[in-house]
């Protein structure tokens, strides 16, 4: 397909709000009162127990490190696309890398997931939701995701 409406340059800023913190937090959420749950159950040693509500919070750190107070090194703060093939990320510190987006990268009404590779192999995920973006930026992205030949 020919990309002649998405040619023009598109400059995408993320931010945290409100259905990214709750795709992030809620899960997390979930998966700790699960771990408490089974804890009253007979048998469950309670060493296990305590390594899996560590782990379900050292998660919780992780993905709110990356995707909602953007404090990584691999934290993406900006999407730039000029044209076919031209994807360039805005990293922390002002860091700008050429990458490749992904045949893994997904797109719904609620969510576009856009997974990314540099040259050097080292991958990089946006989690975008609408309202995080002007909806016509967002509705864009979702057709250029379910139409655009993605690399594998």
């Amino acid at each position: 397909m020919s990309l002649n409406q998405f040619d023009q340059a598109v400059s995408i800023n993320i931010q945290s709000n409100l259905i990214k913190q709750l795709l992030i937090v809620l899960p997390h959420a979930i998966a700790g009162v699960t771990l408490v749950a089974f804890l009253d159950l007979k048998g469950v040693i309670t060493f296990f127990f305590l390594i899996s509500l560590v782990c379900v919070f050292l998660s919780l750190i992780y993905f709110v490190r990356l995707h909602l107070t953007l404090n990584s090194k691999k934290s993406i703060l900006k999407i730039h696309f000029k044209a076919q093939d031209s994807w360039y990320l805005t990293l922390k510190n002002d860091i700008r890398v050429k990458v490749t987006i992904l045949a893994t990268s997904f797109s719904s009404n609620l969510l576009i997931i856009l997974n990314f590779k540099d040259v050097t192999g080292r991958q990089y995920t946006a989690l975008i939701t609408p309202d995080g973006i002007n909806p016509d930026e967002f509705r864009r992205l979702k057709v250029l995701i379910k139409t655009y030949r993605l690399d594998v």
